[in-house]
């Protein structure tokens, strides 16, 4: 398949799935939906999609960091998803960067090419291509898109701008999701 016939079809199913995701009424619903986009626009091994939060702690001052929670993973086992994997933003550099720069980050060959930011770990042993997509609401980073694939080269430069674009409907869909939660609890 050439470029751009790729690019076309990745195009009609980023429209698809703009449609598709707007009949959806669980952030279940809409996380299955997302992984299942995702494996037919560019393939995963291993995928997560976890929001942003704040946690507050009071030692001798008061503290705030930025912490992550799963809201869906695919390709783990449970057992995978350890403290290594949701540690505070601000103690992962990489996570860090995507957050508060609001960029997507690729690392098409992590065999022969490992920037100094990946820190490998038990969990990504066997990832050989890694992108991150921030979720952007308005101005606010409210969540991660995390894709693995054992295929080094699998990802590239070229899959981000329709990845991004994919990014901002899952935002805007999964705050929209929240938002309507919140109002049917008060």
């Amino acid at each position: 398949i050439d470029l751009a016939a790729s690019q076309s079809h990745q195009l009609s199913l980023l429209a698809e799935f703009s449609t598709a995701v707007q009949s959806f009424n669980t952030v279940k619903e809409l996380t299955d939906l997302t992984f299942s986009y995702l494996r037919k626009l560019v393939g995963w091994d291993k995928v997560t999609l976890v929001l942003i939060g704040k946690h507050y702690s009071v030692n001798d001052e008061l503290s705030m960091k930025h912490v992550r929670s799963v809201l869906a993973f695919g390709g783990y086992n449970i057992r995978e998803m350890n403290r290594d994997l949701l540690i505070p933003i601000e103690d992962d550099e990489l996570v860090q960067i995507i957050v508060s720069e609001g960029r997507p980050c690729v690392f098409p060959d992590l065999k022969n090419n490992k920037p100094d930011i990946w820190k490998t770990k038990p969990q990504t042993e066997d990832v050989l291509s890694w992108i991150g997509l921030p979720l952007i609401y308005g101005v606010r980073t409210i969540g991660l898109i995390t894709l693995d694939h054992k295929t080094q080269g699998h990802y590239a430069d070229v899959d981000v701008e329709i990845l991004k674009r994919f990014s901002d409907i899952v935002a805007a869909e999964i705050e929209a999701k929240l938002t309507l939660r919140n109002l049917q609890v008060v």
